[in-house]
């Protein structure tokens, strides 16, 4: 997220080939991502930098540990826990300061996006129109595509639009996926979706397919966090 409200999908990386180890390489497309500028650093609640430090004591007693291992633990330490750049927790904010009666006192991200899409303005006007006319950029949805709709006065959930969106591609493509792998909407299907991908065997469109599945899901989930700070900012 720009300085001027523009949004830039940069970069994303999914490591899926089966029996690779992708913990390592995943932090090295992080860190080369993150690296392009000095920038706020978002997450949500703590999974991430649990994971992250999980990773540095991979890295620390990983025999075959790669030969960046150093630059890698400087690079998660920088951005973890009290440091340098260290992850700002937008959940920790929901927490201490967003209140609305939709999100029924739980702080999800899943919860506090439609409730922030219901009441704030600058949203419903900069979403209301197809990415390809936005401030925006995607890598995986079409340029005609809408996160904002309101049917009978009521916002539609952006990770119901996500489904709908996948149902669309599902039928039209005439694809043997399992439509369950291909409506990934929440982080517990993701994780069983990416575990498929490294452990079973499946068709190579299957494959795809879930891929994209997750792609879709990990640009969503991300973009959530930039609509609800664009709120907050605006509000504040």
């Amino acid at each position: 997220m720009h300085e001027d409200g523009s949004v830039e999908h940069r970069s994303q990386a999914l490591i899926t080939d089966p029996g690779v180890f992708p913990n390592f390489d995943f932090i090295r497309d992080l860190k080369n991502s993150l690296d392009t500028d000095d920038g706020t650093i978002f997450r949500w609640a703590t999974h991430e930098n649990t994971i992250l430090n999980h990773i540095k004591v991979q890295l620390e007693n990983y025999v075959q540990a790669p030969d960046d291992k150093t630059e890698l633990i400087s690079f998660i330490n920088k951005i973890t826990d009290d440091n340098e750049r260290s992850m700002v927790d937008l959940n920790e904010i929901a927490l201490r300061c967003y209140f609305h009666p939709s999100t029924k006192g739980r702080t999800s991200i899943k919860k506090v996006l439609p409730a922030v899409l219901e009441t704030s303005n600058l949203l419903r006007k900069e979403y209301a129109m197809p990415i390809g006319d936005s401030y925006n950029t995607s890598l995986n949805f079409p340029d005609s595509f809408f996160w904002f709709e309101e049917n009978e006065g009521k916002i539609e959930d952006p990770y119901e639009l996500l489904k709908r969106y996948t149902m669309t591609l599902f039928d039209n493509n005439g694809t043997t996926a399992s439509l369950e792998n291909a409506l990934i909407s929440e982080g517990g299907a993701a994780a069983m979706a990416y575990a498929r991908l490294q452990f079973e065997d499946m068709s190579s469109q299957e494959r795809r397919s879930i891929e994209q599945a997750l792609l879709r899901y990990c640009e969503l989930d991300t973009l959530a966090m930039i609509m609800i700070m664009k709120a907050w900012i605006d509000w504040s």
